[in-house]
């Protein structure tokens, strides 16, 4: 079982890593080639990893408050497109759409099965910051 997830935990990663340089190299580098684009972000992932968990810390802080940031300026700008009768999502569009059609946004969750494997690092966590 461990080794399925492994190979599928490498499977997904490496089509992040693709997906990720394609929307790259769409948006800002035109001209580059798009393995260029992985093996940079192969590099600066190897020397965050390399200076350890604070560093990695740090580095997702800063994501973290770009992504709130964005997220409140989208909704700021959106919020004139809101309509206060779906806020109920109880079958609010219907069973078919819940159920049916919603079915297909359930690999959105396969990812926390990866929490598992966090469990042995939390035993002592302080062996494992530094």
């Amino acid at each position: 079982v461990g080794i399925i997830y492994i190979a599928n935990i490498l499977f997904l990663s490496s089509l992040l890593l693709r997906n990720t340089a394609e929307n790259l190299r769409t948006m800002y580098f035109q001209s580059t080639p798009t393995p260029y684009i992985m093996f940079f972000i192969i590099l600066a992932v190897t020397i965050v990893s390399r200076k350890g968990l604070k560093a990695i810390l740090r580095c997702n802080l800063i994501v973290v408050i770009l992504i709130i940031l964005s997220l409140v300026i989208l909704f700021a700008l959106s919020s004139s497109d809101f309509v206060p009768e779906r806020i109920f999502p109880i079958l609010g569009h219907g069973a078919k759409n819940t159920f049916i059609y919603g079915a297909t946004n359930i690999s959105s969750y396969g990812n926390l099965v990866l929490l598992y494997f966090l469990m042995p690092l939390l035993k002592d966590y302080q062996k494992n910051i530094y």
